[in-house]
């Protein structure tokens, strides 16, 4: 099965009225620029891939060793990947802060679960921790290179969503012809104490 770490997105209403707001003022074509589903809504720490039955048993359990506190998240700008020239996703950023926390989680997690990263990566990854983790929420897909104009600016640096983390999950994804389906199998639960 295919397998990731994530983090879902609570604050849901918020996300689609931002979306709504981005479709509205810069009149996405809906052919070709398309809201991500509520559903569907996570910033993804660890991509996994396919992973066997057992594998995954051993996973779940190697995630029993993560522990952190609940902290907020607040999402306070906006990105194009990969360029403006050939856009495939917008997405939201992280204040510096509230990136720094995510890191920390996921050199946790890639601590934990670095047995499971593909051979080929185990070549060009000397230490987990050289690894730039940059967490971010994906709002909409983009088609066929539609043009998306220069807004980064008029929506940077200030609060767009905040964002209380209390579980992380590792997540399974079935692909299908109408998009991907996400399931959780097992989830990590914040310890009580001060964020």
């Amino acid at each position: 099965m295919r397998l990731f770490v994530a983090i879902d997105i609570n604050n849901i209403i918020n996300i689609e009225q931002f979306q709504d707001r981005l479709i509205k003022k810069f009149n996405f074509n809906s052919l070709y620029v398309k809201p991500v589903k509520k559903a569907n809504l996570h910033i993804t720490i660890k991509f996994l891939g396919e992973k066997t039955d057992l594998e995954t048993n051993d996973i779940v359990s190697d995630l029993t060793k993560i522990h952190f506190t609940s902290f907020n998240m607040v999402f306070d700008s906006v990105g194009i990947f990969p360029n403006m020239k050939a856009p495939r996703i917008i997405w939201l950023g992280l204040t510096d802060e509230s990136s720094k926390k995510l890191n920390d989680i996921y050199f946790q997690i890639n601590d934990v679960l670095k047995k499971y990263d593909n051979i080929k990566n185990k070549n060009t990854l000397l230490d987990s921790r050289i690894q730039k983790f940059l967490p971010h929420l994906t709002i909409f897909r983009i088609r066929n290179n539609y043009p998306i104009p220069n807004f980064i600016s008029s929506f940077s640096d200030r609060v767009i969503l905040e964002e209380e983390v209390h579980t992380i999950s590792l997540k399974k994804s079935v692909l299908t012809s109408s998009g991907s389906i996400y399931s959780n199998l097992f989830n990590i639960y914040a310890h009580k104490g001060n964020a």
